[in-house]
């Protein structure tokens, strides 16, 4: 037998089971539409769901909803990490590279931790596909949340940049970042160093 709280718990499962990702914005809409608010594991499903940009679109506008919804109940506390890496890894295995500017910029409005590994994972997949743009406007977004930017997350814009095949790009990240204070990893040093982008 279910508890109560197992079935309240996992309405999601229920909805992504016959429905998949459109029957889990339907179940997260009528729930929001009803005032409640959405669990953690639920947003989270929604964003290992979403698949293509329009649907990474979706969850950002029902994460912004769910933010609402808690904020009404007075619970401003952000949610678990793996939220916010969720979907910074859809971000990536669709191919948005063009929301993970928005996704870093509108990360605290929306409750959303996004760790410097699942920004460097997202920024891996962009230099795979040469989307240096998407590095760059990501970057900017970082630093104009005021996000502090640590050595490995600098390591991670210049690697990044690098790979996509923009060294140019990657040496201007690495002074930024130096002129703010953030000491660069030997690694990121010796990568510098070198001739040519691959």
């Amino acid at each position: 037998a279910l508890t109560a709280g197992a079935a309240v718990e996992g309405w999601w499962a229920e909805a992504a089971g016959t429905g998949g990702f459109e029957g889990l914005c339907a179940g997260a809409t009528e729930r929001l539409g009803a005032g409640k608010a959405l669990a953690t594991k639920a947003v989270r499903a929604l964003c290992k769901g979403a698949s293509s940009e329009g649907e990474i679109e979706t969850v950002l506008d029902l994460a912004r909803r769910n933010r609402t919804q808690l904020a009404v109940r007075r619970h401003f506390k952000k949610l678990n990490a793996n939220v916010g890496a969720a979907l910074v890894q859809s971000c990536g295995e669709a191919g948005a590279f063009g929301l993970l500017p928005r996704i870093l910029r509108e990360s605290s409005d929306l409750g959303l931790t996004v760790s410097d590994r699942a920004i460097g994972r997202a920024l891996n997949a962009a230099a795979a596909q040469g989307e240096a743009l998407a590095v760059a406007r990501a970057f900017r977004a970082v630093v104009e949340e005021g996000r502090t930017v640590s050595p490995r997350l600098g390591h991670s814009f210049v690697r990044a940049s690098f790979d996509a095949g923009r060294k140019d790009l990657a040496e201007a990240i690495a002074e930024e970042c130096e002129q703010n204070g953030v000491p660069l990893r030997p690694a990121t040093r010796r990568m510098l160093a070198s001739k040519e982008a691959p």
